[in-house]
């Protein structure tokens, strides 16, 4: 039996056992309580009877002697198997009777007793009636009135328990039995129920170890619908998800690998064909050139890089304020007016008639529209078309960057902002790509709570579009400013 199963089988029999010694205990006492009562409710039954002869003796001799007296209550002890008296208001023992036969005058009871005489309730009593008796009886105390309803005596019978502990000793047995069979049926219940419950728990450890190895394949069964099973689901999910984590690191050192080997190579090629003289003098400044651009490349690249891990991270705080989303628009595309004029684009601005002010971080969102341009440039036709659309709904500002050119497969879509990611034409039409621009643009969107959506046709256009969230209030201007 595994640990659980036998935690679980403890404290089931455990609980088991205090509910049915509670259980028997109250059925005891009740039991008790019934059967006392019920011998209370037959010795007060016989009482009665004696009482009337008792007051007839008292108060009319000449009717019933001592002598009959003692006889009829000899008879009625020996039948009942009782112990009978007849005591006055001060508690002295008029006549008493038993087995054995009746005695007069045979003292006077303890003061304790004699209170309880000169009552007119009916007392019942369980001991030895203050040490009269030498174990303890059932007893009840009836007292004597006359016609006036003056208390003149008391009679009192007394008997030994019925047979309780036998009773009780059969009962209990009977109990023991029901109990020993009720534990056997729950351990084996419980024994299934626990090694079924513990099943996907070693299942989980095993998976477990798996993964801590390295192994990022293992999952764990899923049985039934309760908290198990729901910790079973969330463990395979953990899993499929270190899984997913596991396989875009992998990716990540390859392509961090594949893009820093590739400008590197370039420059070591370069310099070794200048230092040992392969490349003639009059060349040199021209491979110079490359090897610049591409040190520019390998520095873009680490500080996209930097910024990357930094958004994804969460490290980079975002000052959050009012920002003139098309003062920023108009600001990039001003910055790169010389390569959208060696391109022959048409540029096509679509602002409101008021200034828009969305929340965002005016660096941060710099970056954005930076990516989202530069990228609509690069990949344009030569003579093609550029638009920039800015659009303002009640909940969202709506931001489009158009452009005309070979545009995205459809099947490249959903991967175009992950890290490093390049279809291969891409590569083909741009060397100086990291392929970190769209991830920056999806990390800082997402930092701000807000989302970019993609639509191509193949070999036509693409838009982007993301969202903003407005501003509340312009913010004021400064005398400067004005």
């Amino acid at each position: 039996m595994n640990r659980i199963a036998l935690r679980n089988f403890l404290i089931t029999a455990l609980t088991t056992l205090i509910c049915i010694a509670v259980f028997i205990a109250l059925l005891l006492g009740q039991m008790y309580i019934y059967t006392v009562d019920s011998q209370f409710k037959t010795l007060e039954h016989n009482a009665l009877g004696i009482s009337y002869m008792a007051l007839t003796w008292i108060t009319e001799s000449y009717r019933l002697d001592t002598t009959a007296l003692g006889e009829v209550l000899t008879s009625q002890a020996a039948i009942n198997d009782t112990c009978i008296m007849i005591a006055d208001v001060d508690g002295a023992v008029l006549i008493s009777a038993s087995a054995e036969g009746a005695r007069t005058d045979r003292g006077t009871l303890p003061a304790e007793i004699v209170e309880k005489l000169s009552g007119k309730t009916v007392v019942h009593e369980v001991g030895t009636l203050g040490g009269w008796y030498v174990n303890e009886l059932v007893s009840v105390i009836l007292p004597v009135e006359d016609a006036a309803g003056n208390v003149r005596a008391a009679v009192i019978v007394s008997a030994p328990p019925e047979n309780l502990p036998e009773l009780f000793r059969s009962f209990t047995r009977t109990i023991s039995y029901i109990t020993l069979l009720v534990l056997m049926l729950s351990f084996a219940l419980f024994y299934f129920f626990a090694q079924r419950m513990a099943e996907p728990l070693r299942s989980m450890s095993a998976a477990a170890k798996k993964i801590a190895r390295g192994d990022f394949s293992a999952r764990v069964r899923v049985r039934g619908s309760d908290e198990i099973a729901d910790l079973a689901q969330s463990f395979n999910y953990m899993a499929e998800s270190m899984e997913r984590l596991e396989q875009v690191r992998s990716e990540f050192v390859a392509n961090v690998s594949h893009e820093l080997k590739t400008p590197m190579t370039t420059i070591a090629g370069f310099v070794d064909g200048i230092l040992d003289g392969t490349i003639p003098p009059d060349r040199r400044e021209h491979y110079l050139a490359i090897v610049s651009d591409e040190t520019h490349r390998l520095s873009r690249m680490v500080t996209r890089l930097l910024l990357a891990t930094r958004m994804q991270s969460g490290a980079r705080d975002l000052n959050v304020t009012a920002v003139d989303i098309c003062s920023v628009i108009s600001s990039v595309l001003v910055g790169m007016e010389q390569t959208i004029e060696e391109k022959e684009l048409s540029v096509e601005v679509n602002f409101p008639e008021d200034r828009v002010f969305v929340m965002g971080d005016n660096d941060a969102l710099t970056q954005v529209v930076s990516n989202l341009v530069d990228n609509a440039v690069k990949y344009n036709v030569q003579g093609g078309h550029l638009a920039v659309t800015v659009g303002r709904r009640p909940e969202k500002v709506y931001v489009t960057v158009f452009n005309t050119g070979a545009g995205i497969r459809e099947e490249d879509i959903p991967y175009i902002f992950d890290r490093f990611y390049k279809a291969d034409r891409s590569r083909g039409l741009d060397k100086q790509s990291t392929g970190l621009g769209l991830y920056l643009v999806k990390s800082i969107l997402r930092n701000l709570k807000q989302d970019i959506t993609t639509e191509s046709s193949c070999g036509e256009w693409v838009r982007f579009t993301f969202t903003l969230a407005p501003a509340e209030a312009e913010p004021r201007r400064t005398g400067a400013e004005a």
